[in-house]
């Protein structure tokens, strides 16, 4: 694909590993610590930015537990198994939001902002190996930008409308400009091959066939636990692909477990009140309006996706839509949990510590708030225990699910003579030819 330029960051990472020294298995396992700490960082960056000047243990649980929802998440699990080197999503969407409502808010200048964007754009390079999610990027942000300006129009500061507009230009410049390395070719591929004609790229990718087949599990309830990608719940030869999605599907407890996190989401608007109020608000129309598109053909209301793929020019694009709209989602679903939980927290521990203090106990007090954010702690991370485990990588050994019975696992043990061969191939001067032998069986 033309646009395969663009995973060019992603590998010069895993090559300066190398190049280091580390072997193999070292670089993947770096590699991968690398792209999680900078999705959890970006997170971290985005609440840092929206709490402002904000102190305190509210804050900073707030902080840590909506960069771990982001970092665990179940959306997280299907884009290293599915998309691969497209995580860099999950770190530019906040990166590029941070910056603007940070430029908005008068805590950085705007060359500044303008400067680290254009950096972490080329690192975040991998995104344009997926166009439909570069589509959500400036779905999301432009959609601050609107909900931006309608406050400030209601509150009275029009004069700042065509400066905020403007910044906002300037970061979709400083995009353009981080991603000229693969947005070129890329333009150059659509035109060429006639994909700019919706009609044709329709044909070409059989968009019905897809969006009904994808559909098929992307209900309501599932798109807002973040079980939409159609793999988990199916199989094949008798052998489910994701055995451990099943218990989802089978367990009371887990289905309980499941509706915890959208209830904490959604409870925001129910009662968190102040400075923070427009943040929940926007956070909640983006969260809700990424589970309505994330579901795609699946009833309620199915037919509005199909009429947008079939009348809004490249919006066909999204064949996929629980892979790309429920980053929308998972980004809004961890600012909302953050705040949520920071709002909550103090009250919490408040009211915790004068019950111990009725109760003659004082010596647990400074226990409670470390108690407390433990919990959320541990069931954020027990919860997603199939990120945190690794077992989203299946493995080709074991008694039972696709990859385990037809030996199709992620994990490969690589023939001690293919390194001798590689060095071979790579201390090579000239050109040369090789001729490769069929397999012996």
């Amino acid at each position: 694909r033309s646009n395969n330029v663009a995973s060019l960051p992603f590998v010069a990472v895993n090559a300066i590993l190398e190049q280091m020294g580390f072997g193999m298995q070292m670089v993947e396992k770096l590699s991968f610590v690398f792209w999680l700490a900078l999705i959890g960082g970006s997170m971290y960056f985005l609440m840092s930015v929206i709490l402002g000047s904000k102190k305190g243990y509210g804050a900073g649980l707030a902080k840590v537990s909506a960069a771990l929802l982001y970092m665990f998440g179940f959306y997280n699990v299907f884009l290293w198994v599915r998309l691969q080197l497209s995580v860099t999503t999950l770190i530019i969407i906040p990166v590029f939001l941070g910056l603007l409502i940070a430029v908005y808010r008068g805590r950085i200048s705007l060359p500044v902002a303008l400067a680290v964007m254009v950096l972490m754009t080329i690192l975040c390079g991998p995104t344009g190996i997926q166009p439909p999610l570069v589509f959500i990027l400036f779905i999301f942000t432009a959609g601050y930008l609107v909900f931006h300006l309608v406050t400030q129009w209601f509150a009275g500061i029009r004069h700042r409308i065509l400066r905020d507009t403007a910044v906002y230009a300037s970061f979709v410049i400083a995009y353009i400009v981080g991603s000229a390395f693969w947005l070129l070719p890329l333009i150059n591929f659509v035109l060429a091959s006639g994909y700019g004609n919706s009609a044709v790229g329709m044909e070409v990718y059989e968009v019905h066939t897809l969006l009904e087949w994808l559909g098929s599990t992307t209900s309501m309830l599932n798109v807002m636990r973040f079980f939409g990608d159609m793999a988990w719940f199916n199989g094949w030869g008798g052998e489910p692909y994701f055995p451990e999605f099943i218990l989802f599907k089978t367990s009371s407890l887990m289905l309980v477990a499941s509706m915890i996190i959208p209830l904490i989401v959604f409870a925001g608007l129910l009662f968190v009140r102040g400075r923070h109020r427009l943040y929940i608000l926007f956070f909640s129309m983006v969260a809700l309006l990424g589970l309505f598109l994330s579901k795609g053909l699946h009833s309620p209301a199915g037919g509005i996706y199909l009429w947008l793929v079939e009348n809004v020019p490249f919006f066909w694009i999204q064949r996929a839509p629980w892979q790309k709209f429920a980053a929308m989602s998972a980004v809004s679903y961890a600012v909302l949990f953050g705040l949520v939980v920071g709002y909550i927290a103090p009250l919490l521990v408040r009211k915790a510590k004068n019950m111990v203090r009725r109760q003659g106990v004082p010596y647990v007090e400074p226990w409670i708030p470390v108690s407390l954010g433990v919990v959320v702690i541990v069931f954020l991370t027990s919860y997603h225990w199939i990120f945190v485990s690794g077992k989203m990588f299946s493995f080709p050994e074991g008694q039972t699910g696709y990859h385990e019975k037809y030996r199709l696992g992620f994990h490969h043990r690589f023939p001690d003579y293919l390194f001798p061969a590689r060095n071979f191939v790579n201390n090579q001067r000239d050109h040369f030819k090789l001729f490769f032998l069929p397999d012996e069986r």
